[in-house]
């Protein structure tokens, strides 16, 4: 039979060391971790059982790139005990989750640790978790459905602790399902270390050697000692809309619910859409909803460029509000030419006094073409000498369109 040392219920008495410094030798010891005679959890027994597990850590090195792998041996094994040597890895703080998952670093090789606490940095002790294992569908030892067996352990293929509500979380095997208790440590107050030895060294399993272990752990999501990665600044899928000097944009993203703009006197209704059908018959609607992919996102274009001219106003577009019979309306026009192209050209048109076409073209290619502001200037002088001769009235002025 294969020896799969410590795949077996623990029985662990509270196991602590003192060490001065954090310049420990391979004569600072975790104690003893006793075995008794019975399987584990997962209905496996085990040759080793009865043998103690004598753990020796031979420095303590800060978790890392460089130090999340190594190498862990076992020095020596007898009808009494087995005794490892390893780094002890230090992990560094988190503020709600740190887990941590041991991996062997060779083929046919199988690698657990002990999870070892430390309030003050000169005594330690190894981390015990009693409590009932959940399994899922078919996993139980017996194959029964939804078991769950008592289970007490002290070495982990991977524990995660909630730092908030200072419990754990720990596998020992993929068969054994998990255990959830509260932790008897302060997961605030104290710092954990991972000690990593072997449990299963392939065929014919002589567990005497050197093997190789990845150590990976997570702090809050990410990789412990690395910083959280800064997230992705929002995509302003409008940008080039706030550029008023630009005549043609291009917008990424879907079409997204419209909003009426209104800026400090002058106020953007709307929406009309107009675009010709494959026979050439001419169309509009005043739905937002019924129009084009491309033309609802140019007609919410239009409508943030507006606001973009309008937080600063020409001082002729000022005048042409205050000194008309023009009250500031306008209204939001979308030639959409998606469907059937025909000359079209952004701008503005005094369709009557009280209101002010405010006009955009959705162009073949999706493009979108917006008045500038250049087009707003021309169009108040225009309409200003309209309503100079027309007693206030500016219907019919226009420029660009």
């Amino acid at each position: 039979m294969k020896k799969t040392a410590l795949l077996v219920a623990l029985s662990l008495s509270v196991l602590a060391c003192d060490s001065g410094s954090d310049d420990a030798t391979a004569e600072d010891g975790l104690g003893d971790v006793g075995l008794n005679d019975s399987t584990d959890a997962t209905g496996k027994a085990d040759e080793l059982a009865g043998r103690s597990v004598r753990p020796f850590f031979t420095e303590i090195v800060e978790y890392g790139p460089e130090t999340k792998r190594g190498i862990s041996s076992v020095v020596d094994v007898d009808g009494q005990s087995m005794t490892t040597e390893s780094a002890m890895v230090s992990v560094p703080a988190a503020d709600e989750f740190l887990q941590m998952t041991v991996a062997s670093g060779e083929p046919n090789t199988t690698m657990r640790f002990f999870l070892v606490y430390s309030r003050d940095g000169q005594s330690f002790e190894i981390i015990t978790v009693q409590g009932e294992g959940e399994f899922g569908e078919g996993e139980g030892p017996d194959g029964d459905e939804d078991a769950r067996v008592e289970v007490l352990m002290s070495m982990f293929q991977s524990a995660s602790i909630n730092v908030a509500e200072n419990t754990i979380t720990v596998t020992s095997d993929d068969s054994a399902g998990e255990t959830t208790v509260e932790l008897d440590v302060s997961a605030r107050d104290g710092q954990f270390f991972v000690y990593p030895f072997v449990v299963d060294s392939g065929e014919g399993n002589d567990l005497l050697g050197d093997f190789a272990y990845e150590i990976d752990a997570l702090c809050d999501g990410v990789q412990c000692g690395e910083e959280p990665a800064e997230p992705d600044a929002p995509v302003d899928d409008y940008a080039q809309a706030r550029e008023v000097d630009r005549a043609t944009v291009t917008i990424g993203g879907p079409a997204i619910e419209y909003t009426r703009a209104s800026v400090d006197g002058f106020s953007l209704g709307g929406t009309e859409f107009w675009f010709r059908d494959d026979d050439g018959g001419i169309d509009k609607t005043f739905s937002y909803g019924n129009g084009s992919e491309d033309g609802r996102k140019c007609m919410l274009a239009s409508a943030i460029r507006f606001e973009a001219i309008m937080a600063d106003p020409p001082p002729s577009m000022v005048e042409l509000r205050d000194n008309t019979n023009w009250g500031g309306s306008f209204f939001n026009w979308n030639e959409d030419k998606t469907v059937r192209n025909w000359p079209a050209r952004a701008g503005l048109w005094a369709w009557t006094t009280g209101l002010m076409k405010w006009i955009s073209v959705t162009n073949p290619d999706g493009t979108c073409s917006l008045p500038t502001v250049d087009i707003v200037e021309a169009a108040a002088a225009d309409c200003l000498r309209t309503a100079d001769g027309a007693d206030g009235e500016t219907k019919g002025c226009a420029a660009g369109f």
